[in-house]
């Protein structure tokens, strides 16, 4: 499918063995739903869409996750920033400074950003974000580990051993 300003695109769905309907529900609003049979983790749902993204010859995958904390009319904004560092994994940085954000919300992601830091030896607006751009070859290219929550991390960490070019865009956070 082509957006408004001619991008090509596909809807995906990496159901990760949830049997509450959300498949069939992205499957009749045109989405391709990638079923897992059983829960297998967030990374490995990350990868299953990442490969089938690299399998049909797409460059960048942008992702948000399905907890509706992100808005997917600001998808265009981290496609921008792709298109303009190609190559880099983009990062969604949400505002968590105001006084909604519980205090413990931002000391995760500021602990989350150092141990990045220190881990990889980038420094990044927000480690913890769920919604980005990846650039399929160099993400997959990367010797990814992690299966569960820690893949995103990863990456993160693995992006800057490698040279991986990481920038963030903000975003508004719900």
């Amino acid at each position: 499918a082509l957006d408004g300003a001619g991008i090509e695109f596909e809807a995906i769905l990496v159901n990760d063995g949830s049997g509450d309907g959300t498949g069939d529900a992205a499957r009749a609003a045109g989405a391709r739903v990638l079923d897992h049979p059983v829960n297998m983790g967030k990374g490995q749902a990350l990868r299953t869409g990442l490969r089938h993204a690299y399998r049909h010859g797409y460059r960048t995958a942008v992702t948000l996750d399905a907890d509706a904390q992100h808005d997917p009319a600001e998808i265009p904004r981290l496609v921008e920033a792709s298109r303009g560092a190609p190559g880099a994994l983009v990062l969604g940085c949400r505002d968590m400074s105001g006084p909604t954000v519980p205090r413990s919300s931002r000391f995760g992601r500021w602990f989350t950003n150092l141990w990045i830091w220190i881990d990889g030896g980038i420094s990044v607006g927000d480690a913890q974000s769920g919604f980005r751009a990846y650039p399929v070859p160099e993400v997959l290219g990367l010797g990814m580990m992690g299966g569960r929550f820690e893949f995103e991390m990863e990456v993160i960490v693995r992006c800057g051993w490698a040279g991986v070019p990481v920038i963030g865009v903000p975003i508004s956070v719900h």
